[in-house]
C-alpha cells in the first residue's frame, strides 16, 4: 500500500458511513483513515478475539463492579489493534503520530469529530466493553 495507491471504489462509501465527507481531506489523508478503518473493521484477528470473549462481557454494566478479568482482555484486545494498525501505517510510510495530526487537522469539522471519537473509542476501556457486550447478544457471524 504505497502512498500512490488509487483509492477503492467504494472508499467515498466507507469514508462517509465512517463520519468523513470526501471534500474534508486531502486524498492522502482519505487513503490511510480509509485502509485504517477497513482493516479495523475486517482483521479476522479482532473478529475472533470478539467471538471468543463476548459471551464474558453479557452482564457488563458500567455502574456496577468491574471484572478484572474484563480489563486483562481489555489489555489484550488493544494490543491486538496496536499490532493492526502499526502494519497499516508502516505500510503507508506513515506512523501513528501522522493519524493524530490528521485527527488534529480535521477535528473542527463535525463529520472529523465524528470519526475522532470512534478512532479514539478503540482504546477506552468502557466503550470496549460495551462494544462486547452488544456482541455477546448478537448471533455469531461465524
Amino acid at each position: 500500500m504505497a502512498s500512490n495507491t488509487v483509492l477503492p471504489p467504494n472508499a467515498e462509501a466507507v469514508m462517509t458511513g465512517i463520519g468523513i465527507e470526501m471534500t474534508d481531506m486531502d486524498e492522502r489523508s482519505i487513503k490511510l483513515l480509509t485502509a485504517v478503518m477497513s482493516e479495523l473493521n475486517s482483521h479476522e484477528g479482532i473478529d475472533a478475539f470478539v467471538n471468543d470473549f463476548c459471551e464474558q462481557f453479557a452482564e457488563y454494566d458500567a455502574e456496577s463492579e468491574q471484572s478484572l478479568e474484563w480489563g486483562s482482555l481489555h489489555k489484550q484486545y488493544a494490543q491486538i489493534v496496536e499490532e493492526v494498525l502499526e502494519a497499516v501505517l508502516a505500510a503507508f510510510g506513515s506512523s501513528a503520530e501522522d493519524v493524530y495530526k490528521i485527527l488534529e487537522a480535521y477535528s473542527g469539522t463535525t463529520r472529523g469529530e465524528r470519526f475522532l471519537a470512534k478512532f479514539l473509542s478503540l482504546a477506552d476501556y468502557h466503550t470496549f466493553c460495551a462494544m462486547m457486550k452488544s456482541w455477546a447478544v448478537l448471533e455469531p457471524l461465524f
